[in-house]
């Protein structure tokens, strides 16, 4: 890392406190850890109100470690109250907790936790999780700018209106949530890359080969394609052959129907918006930055431009989310138990 990163860990458990001390010296990391025990504690830091008015004792948190079983006020009540903070809403939360419960893990992801991990039960699991957890979210994740979190939608309405004219033709619907065909993400991860540069997919098929992943990728070079597939309609309506991914790699700048417009489509869909979307775009312009976590994206990558670039970032990436990030459990969402109104792909920019 080029600067020490603080996080901020809100965490009751004096030994666990201790262990991600211990793990932290272990594996050398150039973070600064800041503990508070409880909700509260975590929201008058991020305040900087009590003890914490000193912004050189207690800095902005460049990523926040949560509990949720905490004292006075639960790690959902905190979720719940950085999500509503304009000035805080851009901080990536990870939930750190001993639940593995599936009803807390969909909660988490509801309330806008950014990724949700199970606390590993000694100091050689916890030191191993740590540096893809650190390399991930304070090195490659391209944060928003936390000064002008309310993004101009100004560009998607027109993109989306624009792509929605030129697919007039389409009238096919999309299935409904409780379609069996939007089944459960198999045991085995699956990639779906929406991708319209030969290039680089063949740079992403190459990364893959060298860093041994045997997780299925699927390809799709357009929105519209990338909303059959995830919607299991079409060519895409076998859910053996076409499962849905355990993660979403999207490019934005792709012909029709275009990244941001996608991304809106998958955060309004209550049983695809839990899926986990990475955008991998080229762009690193802050305005697309923004758009895109403001759409629900759960990370912002800048494409590398050469493989011995690439190949990293395709380890690390693959390493956090597919083997230490906790998948939601799609077979229950939480509230979206009901059936909801279907759409055509020609109605998206009427929402």
């Amino acid at each position: 890392m080029t600067k020490t990163r603080n996080i901020l860990v809100v965490e009751d458990s004096p030994s666990d406190a201790f262990l991600l001390r211990l793990a932290v010296a272990q594996t050398h990391l150039e973070v600064v850890l800041h503990f508070v025990s409880d909700g509260e504690k975590a929201i008058e830091y991020l305040k900087q109100e009590g003890r914490h008015v000193d912004s050189k004792t207690a800095p902005l948190p460049d990523l926040i470690l949560l509990d949720l079983k905490l004292p006075r006020m639960d790690g959902f009540d905190v979720l719940d109250w950085i999500r509503r903070q304009p000035g805080l809403n851009h901080l990536p939360v990870i939930v750190f907790t001993s639940s593995s419960l599936s009803i807390d893990i969909n909660r988490a992801y509801a309330l806008g936790a950014k990724s949700y991990l199970v606390k590993p039960r000694d100091l050689e699991q916890l030191s191993k999780v740590l540096k893809p957890l650190t390399e991930y979210w304070l090195e490659l994740n391209q944060r928003p700018d936390e000064l002008s979190v309310q993004a101009d939608s100004t560009y998607l309405i027109a993109q989306t209106k624009a792509a929605a004219s030129s697919m007039a033709q389409r009238t096919e619907t999309l299935v409904t949530p409780h379609d069996t065909k939007t089944a459960s993400v198999p045991r085995q991860p699956v990639f779906l890359l929406v991708e319209d540069n030969e290039n680089d997919v063949a740079l992403v098929r190459r990364a893959f080969s060298m860093a041994k992943l045997l997780n299925p990728l699927h390809v799709v070079d357009r929105g519209e394609k990338a909303v059959d597939y995830l919607s299991g309609t079409g060519v895409y309506s076998d859910r053996v052959q076409f499962p849905l991914p355990g993660l979403v790699l999207l490019d934005l700048r792709l012909p029709g129907l275009d990244g941001f417009a996608v991304l809106k489509w998958i955060r309004q869909e209550p049983r695809l918006n839990d899926v986990r979307i990475i955008v991998l775009t080229s762009s690193d312009d802050m305005g697309d930055v923004n758009l895109a976590y403001q759409l629900g994206a759960n990370s912002f990558l800048v494409k590398p431009v050469d493989f011995e670039t690439f190949f990293p970032v395709v380890h690390v990436l693959s390493g956090y989310w597919l083997w230490t990030d906790k998948t939601l459990d799609h077979s229950s969402p939480p509230d979206a138990q009901e059936a909801h109104p279907v759409l055509a792909v020609s109605q998206l920019s009427a929402r």
